[in-house]
């Protein structure tokens, strides 16, 4: 890396998941081997968003494909950390040693949540960067979550229980039918947050004379924008199998699906992009002209009501570095907690350097 050993950003919090309006508190930690003449030390915070499918198109004997595309840019801010923006002339000597640069930004109120999927992302970056006095540059980056969900205590009902029925006659042949099939599905709730359990109950009533295979799924369908077009993805969170009903038996059963914490919630309004969730209870008669039975339950998922207050009590956006911008040096027996733990930290580093800087 020529002059410098380790450059890498650090952020207060291990997750690095954040909501709308809250406060970003960081350090960028830099270690030189050797003097460094500095133009200036920056944090850049920015937001991207890109909706993007091959489009395939016939055209007289042949085909082409055409690439649909809309990026969008949510955040684009800068924090000057060391330079001449920050009060120290236009060129600065940068000592070798290690050294450590915090750092605070309030995120926007309106930002989406982040996400990522097959023809599309929501996806947040903060970078340091170091800018030398030839124009080189040095950056490193650290991903960080947006959760920005809908506040449940604001959803009518959806501390409240659902269920769902369908009961659907089947086809022995094409000209007589062999019975009905009656399909029940419920669930403890319809709101949660990333991280809680879905409890269901399924039943299934078999009179007709097939056999009926069945499973009940968490699933999430994606929606993705374009000014001219739309695409639609579904995905499997998990699935979870029972016993074949038998004909004329009844079969009911209990199941649970975990969230990951790093579900998207449902509110993705500020973006081109749409994620609902879903359970569903399908059953699959064998050897059978009719369709399949689908039982979905459409499910919210979204935050709770102190978080949604944590969002809402910041009303502005803010650049700030507290206390002197000037570097701080840190000693080799430092306390782990005087530097976020720096000197343990297992985030991934990526580092991008120019060759010529040495």
């Amino acid at each position: 890396m020529g002059k410098l050993k380790r450059f890498y950003v650090q952020l207060e919090h291990p997750q690095a998941v954040y909501y709308p309006g809250q406060k970003m508190n960081g350090i960028l930690f830099v270690e030189s081997l050797k003097e460094m003449i500095v133009k200036d030390i920056r944090v850049t915070f920015q937001g991207i968003a890109d909706v993007q499918w091959n489009k395939v198109k016939r055209h007289g004997w042949g085909t082409y494909s055409s690439l649909s595309t809309d990026p969008e840019l949510y955040l684009d801010q800068n924090v000057l950390l060391y330079g001449k923006g920050a009060g120290m002339g236009n060129k600065k000597c940068f000592p070798p040693g290690k050294y450590v640069l915090s750092f605070s930004f309030t995120l926007p109120k309106n930002l989406p949540s982040s996400f990522q999927g097959n023809h599309g992302l929501v996806r947040y970056i903060v970078s340091g960067i170091i800018e030398t006095s030839k124009k080189k540059i040095h950056e490193t980056e650290h991903h960080f979550t947006i959760v920005s969900g809908l506040d449940l205590n604001r959803a009518p009902n959806s501390a409240c229980g659902i269920q769902k029925q369908e009961d659907k006659y089947i086809l022995c042949c094409f000209c007589c039918t062999s019975g009905t099939i009656s399909c029940k599905l419920k669930i403890d709730k319809s709101g949660y947050i990333p991280g809680e359990t879905i409890s269901f109950h399924a039943e299934i009533k078999n009179f007709s004379g097939k056999i009926c295979k069945n499973h009940v799924k968490f699933y999430q369908i994606s929606t993705y924008r374009t000014k001219k077009a739309f695409r639609t993805s579904e995905k499997v969170l998990e699935k979870v199998k029972h016993q074949r009903v038998q004909p004329g038996r009844f079969e009911s059963w209990t199941g649970e699906f975990s969230i990951s914490p790093a579900s998207p919630p449902l509110n993705l309004e500020e973006s081109s992009k749409d994620v609902d969730y879903f359970v569903e209870l399908v059953a699959v008669p064998i050897n059978s002209l009719g369709k399949n039975i689908h039982v979905p339950i459409k499910i919210i998922i979204g935050t709770d009501n102190q978080r949604g207050q944590l969002a809402s009590g910041l009303s502005r956006l803010e650049l700030e570095v507290p206390g002197d911008p000037r570097l701080q040096s840190v000693h080799p027996t430092a306390r782990e907690s005087d530097t976020f733990n720096i000197e343990s930290s297992s985030f991934h580093e990526r580092i991008f350097c120019d060759e010529d800087m040495k």
